[in-house]
């Protein structure tokens, strides 16, 4: 009996000792929802939140509660600390830019998501560079790690696919197995065509697409809608632009697959500013092997490619509203000069330039149409450069 008597009162202090524990537990979590509520209503009571297009860089000790519309993909510039481009927009439908520098970007891939919206303070508002500015007073928020970041949970997610913007899409060779949602309006659809791809011919199509953001830039449409007649049909008359026109022209609103014509002369070309050499015959690079040995390229990875003549040549255009330089290559190089690689080669060996200086002073009387494009870096990381496409004299 004594022993039964001792065994109820040791199972009663554990179930007793199981509650305390348990309504502790209760009483902790309500705790901390309580702080939580305390803590946001100070944050709404003390620092009321501020709209987007009232932060300016002189903003001080502020708080907002936006969402993250488009979250890029990380970019590196040569020489510059890796960024992360983002889109914010807060309950006005306002939107401002906001970036992540650096050794921070990891540090946000998962804090900040796509469509994930958060309450924050004392971001870094920075006015945007003027070459990538599509506003006057344009600014721009910097994501470090010493602000304060708040997730804002509780609401639901929206079920079904995630439409990405365009320039959110990651490139290839980034993209993981899962598929990509985009809405677009699909402006042209160019034929079949093969294209070398490391000693491959591999059959592309041209697709060009726009998504919403270009439904803001008028400007940008008028371009697109040129661009793609110019494409649909080859008889257009030329139009002439000035390079004025063309300096003044932003990154934020110029396309890779523009293309703009210039009428200028070249201005005091000489056999200095020439550079000759042999290379692959494919790609075009600076290889080892002797003229007309064939060798195993190590830039393109093709077996078969010969060492040939190769030549660039640094030019300064003009036509009276500016000046700008472009770096031409072989083929171009033997447009302008009328000269085969081959005989410009023979000049440089022999170092008798006479004939080929006599060529580039004719040149110099000449005016000259260029058809210029941007690089590729306007497709990497929004830097505006300009190379030829095509030269005509007339």
């Amino acid at each position: 009996m004594i022993w039964a008597l001792g065994k109820f009162h040791t199972n009663l202090e554990k179930c007793l000792l199981d509650q305390v524990l348990l309504m502790y537990a209760k009483y902790l979590k309500l705790f901390n929802q309580l702080l939580s509520f305390l803590y946001r209503t100070e944050i709404t009571m003390t620092k009321k939140y501020k709209y987007l297009d009232e932060l300016t860089d002189k903003t001080k000790d502020y708080k907002a509660r936006v969402k993250v519309i488009e979250k890029s993909r990380p970019k590196q510039s040569p020489g510059k600390p890796a960024r992360q481009p983002l889109v914010l927009r807060d309950e006005k439908g306002t939107t401002m830019r906001g970036i992540i520098f650096g050794s921070d970007i990891p540090l946000f891939e998962q804090a900040i998501v796509r469509d994930g919206e958060y309450e924050f303070g004392d971001a870094i508002i920075a006015p945007v560079a003027e070459q990538y500015r599509q506003k006057e007073k344009e600014f721009q928020m910097t994501f470090t790690r010493r602000m304060e970041l708040i997730p804002v949970v509780g609401e639901s997610s929206n079920p079904g696919p995630k439409y990405l913007q365009i320039q959110s899409i990651p490139r290839t060779g980034e993209a993981s197995n899962d598929l990509i949602d985009v809405i677009g309006l699909v402006l042209y659809v160019g034929d079949i065509r093969p294209v070398n791809i490391a000693g491959r011919e591999v059959p592309v199509r041209d697709i060009m697409i726009v998504d919403d953001r270009a439904k803001v830039n008028k400007t940008l449409l008028d371009d697109l809608r040129s661009m793609i007649l110019t494409a649909r049909d080859p008889s257009q008359p030329r139009v002439i632009s000035t390079l004025a026109e063309i300096k003044a022209k932003k990154a934020a609103n110029t396309w890779l697959e523009q293309k703009y014509w210039i009428k200028v002369a070249v201005v005091d070309p000489k056999v200095e500013d020439m550079h000759f050499y042999v290379g692959c015959s494919k790609c075009g690079r600076k290889g080892t092997a002797e003229k007309g040995t064939a060798y195993y390229c190590n830039h393109c990875k093709n077996a078969e490619t010969l060492s040939v003549p190769r030549v660039t040549f640094k030019i300064n255009v003009s036509d009276g509203t500016g000046t700008h330089e472009f770096t031409v290559f072989t083929s171009e190089v033997q447009t302008l000069t009328g000269f085969s690689a081959d005989q410009m080669h023979e000049y440089f060996s022999s170092g008798d330039y006479t004939q080929l200086t006599q060529q580039l002073n004719k040149l110099a009387t000449r005016d000259i149409y260029l058809q210029i494009g941007p690089t590729a870096t306007i497709a990497s990381n929004r830097m505006l450069s300009w190379v030829i496409r095509q030269i005509s004299f007339e």
